[in-house]
């Protein structure tokens, strides 16, 4: 569908409602009670609004991007391998991408083709018959294990099996990992990389994570100790509202639902964004039955995927933003921004005209004074 750009005004006007409103809670939050989490709820709600005024202009070719990000170690390769339903990525013990790799569905091409981008802005084009050699192309200009990584892959395939391109027109995309952020293991593992070049592939992912749509956050069962998680979490990743994607469930002794309530406590994770799943358990099956793939946790994964993506459709995202913040307010007539930004809200959903923005409007309305529009 192509969305009007009055579905869009919506979301921008509404967005500059939550804004003023943080606004308002950062200039007096040392005389408000528990701003911290005030904040937080309004910036949630502007998180979502960027993401859908955004979703048709960003630099994907009206694709969604999904990204996924987690420092080395955390089962990135092989979760998107599975979610793919081809072992195309490199996986291994030991730290692997330190290129972008975004992987969209063309079904109009058969085998697989590679564009590969590097820092002096040359590209080269290849073209592979069999997933054997796409996968060790890759391994070769998008890993440590060649000469000169590249700076961007763009691989492109038909990639019947996976369930998430079937619904969506979207990328999934793999990041470097943030290694320098990763102090308990040493730097000698990544070899011929300088501390210096780790920062720097730490910077580049951290600057993709903000061009994602969706950012899924990989930690794993055995690894939820590390420092390094929670500090990556806590400053770079929550903002964006990730789905927190906890694997190696398996390794875990006391079940799955004890995992997530560990995984949450120790890194603060919200409830609802986080899941425990095994994709290693279906990436060592050679045709994984949907049994194995519902008990691995993948299934509830795509599911979430679709769910995320979903809204960026206007009538479905804007009014459940809406609903956030009018939550947030909590009543807090005063956390409301000026009458006039409320009456250009008005406005444009009267412009809009959609049942879903009609009864936004007749809400307002029917509270004017709630809404100070009375």
């Amino acid at each position: 569908m192509d969305y009007q750009q009055n579905e869009y005004d919506v979301a921008a006007h509404l967005a500059v409602m939550v804004r003023r409103s943080i606004k308002i809670v950062d200039q007096k939050k040392e005389s408000i009670k528990n701003a911290e989490g005030i904040l937080d709820n309004f910036e949630q709600v502007a998180c979502k609004l960027r993401k859908i005024r955004t979703a048709r202009d960003r630099d994907s070719g009206g694709k969604k991007l999904v990204g996924v990000f987690g420092i080395p170690k955390r089962g990135k390769s092989t979760l998107i391998n599975v979610l793919l339903g081809e072992n195309l990525l490199p996986t291994s013990s030991v730290p692997m991408s330190s290129s972008v790799i975004e992987i969209e569905s063309d079904r109009s091409i058969e085998g697989w083709k590679i564009t590969t981008e590097y820092d002096d802005a040359r590209c080269e084009y290849e073209n592979h018959n069999s997933l054997k050699d796409a996968a060790e192309h890759i391994e070769l200009v998008g890993s440590r294990r060649g000469r000169v990584s590249a700076k961007r892959i763009l691989v492109q395939g038909a990639f019947p099996n996976c369930k998430v391109f079937d619904k969506h027109s979207c990328k999934l995309v793999d990041t470097p990992g943030a290694e320098s952020a990763f102090s308990e293991e040493s730097i000698s593992e990544d070899e011929g990389k300088s501390q210096e070049d780790l920062r720097r592939e730490t910077q580049r992912a951290i600057q993709e994570m903000n061009r994602m749509h969706l950012v899924l956050f990989c930690l794993r069962a055995d690894y939820l100790e590390t420092e390094a998680d929670s500090r990556l979490y806590q400053e770079h990743i929550h903002k964006l509202l990730p789905l927190n994607v906890v694997g190696f469930k398996d390794k875990w002794e006391n079940g799955p639902e004890d995992l997530l309530n560990h995984a949450r406590t120790k890194h603060h994770l919200y409830k609802k964004r986080t899941l425990a799943i095994s994709a290693s358990s279906v990436a060592r099956a050679e045709n994984p039955s949907q049994a194995l793939r519902e008990e691995s946790g993948i299934v509830e994964l795509e599911d979430r995927i679709d769910i995320e993506l979903q809204l960026f459709k206007p009538e479905i995202g804007i009014p459940i933003c809406f609903a956030e913040y009018k939550a947030a307010l909590n009543l807090r007539r005063w956390l409301l921004p000026e009458k006039i930004h409320i009456l250009n809200f008005v406005k444009v959903l009267e412009r809009c005209g959609c049942d879903w923005s009609n009864v936004i409007r007749a809400e307002i309305n029917a509270n004017a004074a709630s809404w100070k529009v009375d």
